[in-house]
């Protein structure tokens, strides 16, 4: 059977939405990438302040130090990552 544009618009609209399992499938995903990448920054950040550390930085540098370094993840799979 043919499809027609107002299908597709409401299955895309329903995606977009969260609806349905395709929407649910795609939410869970990103929920996933989201708790990996957080993991990850997290992980970063406290070797970055444990090296500081050892290398004679104050808690407050050291600090300063591992959020940099568990910003400097570039995630290019975020769409709000400046080109």
């Amino acid at each position: 059977f043919p499809v027609t544009i107002p299908v597709v618009t409401e299955y895309v609209k329903s995606i977009h939405k969260g609806k349905g399992i395709v929407g649910k499938g795609i939410e869970g995903i990103k929920h996933i990438h989201e708790a990996a990448d957080a993991a990850t920054r997290a992980v970063v950040y406290e070797r970055a302040v444990k090296q500081a550390l050892s290398q004679g930085f104050s808690k407050e540098d050291a600090d300063s130090i591992g959020v940099m370094k568990a910003r400097e993840i570039i995630n290019f799979a975020s769409k709000d990552v400046a080109a």
